[in-house]
């Protein structure tokens, strides 16, 4: 039995249909979705990479092998020019945040890569967009927090997860630099985008209640 076939034999066996409608509700995807939850997933992953699977091993028509595709990248031990040519290919797959957003906290090592990352907001799928700005808020934000905010915030692109993306990043900055950060949501003029960036901020326990009510006299009604 080859790789792909292993991978498909996997899936099938655990298959969890109730599962997948539940995760139908929180994932809008034009993929089957098999409904395997993430630790079964990475565990598989682990063993295959002992065993020797490849990239092209995963066959990219469910969610879950586009999800351990993205695990398996980031659990290569090949050189980083490697991993970035698969995630080109990979991100050609990826239509939803849970694809990606749990794949980003994957690529530890990558950290030297920030011109790939910055070069992916310029794309014109709104995934790949979203896998930037994320990559650069988990891994480089601490960094340069005013070189990754402008380049974020310079994204032009009115999607959900685009601005949810934002505002995410801008309630990580807060806790990294408030005054800096607090100037930015005060010029923000799209007001769903302002609003969350402020309750998002206000939702941690690690902003001051002080900096909280200043935050909230910035929320336009």
């Amino acid at each position: 039995m080859n790789f792909t076939q292993k991978i498909k034999e996997f899936l099938n066996v655990n298959a969890d249909p109730e599962n997948a409608v539940f995760q139908r509700r929180l994932i809008f995807t034009n993929y089957k979705i098999w409904g395997l939850k993430t630790p079964p997933l990475e565990n598989f992953v682990k063993e295959l990479i002992k065993e020797g699977v490849s990239f092209e091993d995963f066959d990219l028509v469910s969610h879950e092998e586009i999800v351990m595709a993205g695990m398996f990248i980031g659990r290569s031990k090949v050189e980083n020019q490697q991993k970035l040519k698969w995630l080109k290919e990979w991100l050609n797959y990826v239509d939803n945040w849970a694809s990606c957003d749990q794949i980003v906290g994957r690529l530890k090592g990558m950290e030297g890569e920030v011109e790939f990352f910055e070069s992916l907001l310029k794309s014109n799928q709104t995934f790949t967009q979203r896998f930037g700005i994320i990559w650069l808020m988990r891994w480089n934000l601490k960094k340069d927090l005013q070189g990754s905010l402008h380049n974020i915030m310079a994204v032009e692109n009115d999607d959900y997860y685009i601005k949810m993306a934002k505002a995410w990043t801008l309630a990580e900055a807060v806790l990294i630099d408030y005054a800096y950060t607090k100037n930015i949501i005060a010029n923000i003029d799209d007001k769903f985008l302002r609003n969350k960036a402020i309750s998002k901020a206000c939702e941690s326990f690690r902003v001051t209640e002080e900096q909280k009510q200043e935050l909230k006299k910035l929320r336009i009604k």
